[in-house]
């Protein structure tokens, strides 16, 4: 799972494990507005999907570790390289902001997921 993969290091290593994967896997490839990032296959055990999931907003984790757990009991591997960098407009607003999703929501995602984890155990 890569939390939220829509450009970066993030697209990339989940794009390296969807092309060269030859077993069987779902690849939940995130990102804020959980639209198809165009990933490639390289098998056709591996499926892919792309939800929404946005690591600032705790509702929006909530949601997706909802839906995730309607279909799936555990998370094997996560990824979870999600950030911001506002620093070329220092503020007291954007210290917030990127201390909330570099810092906060990376911690409630990884939180979140391993709870998910623990139950399919």
């Amino acid at each position: 799972m890569g939390s939220p993969i829509n450009r970066g290091i993030g697209e990339a290593i989940c794009q390296v494990l969807a092309s060269t994967n030859k077993e069987p896997m779902v690849l939940f490839a995130t990102s804020r507005k959980g639209e198809d990032l165009g990933l490639t296959p390289a098998s056709s055990k591996t499926q892919l999907r792309y939800p929404k999931l946005d690591i600032a907003d705790p509702n929006s984790i909530e949601s997706f570790a909802q839906e995730f757990k309607q279909d799936h009991t555990k998370v094997d591997v996560l990824i979870n390289n999600a950030g911001t960098n506002l620093d070329l407009e220092y503020s007291p607003a954007h210290v917030k902001t990127t201390l909330d999703t570099n810092y906060r929501g990376t911690l409630k995602v990884s939180g979140r997921k391993i709870n998910i984890a623990e139950k399919g155990a």
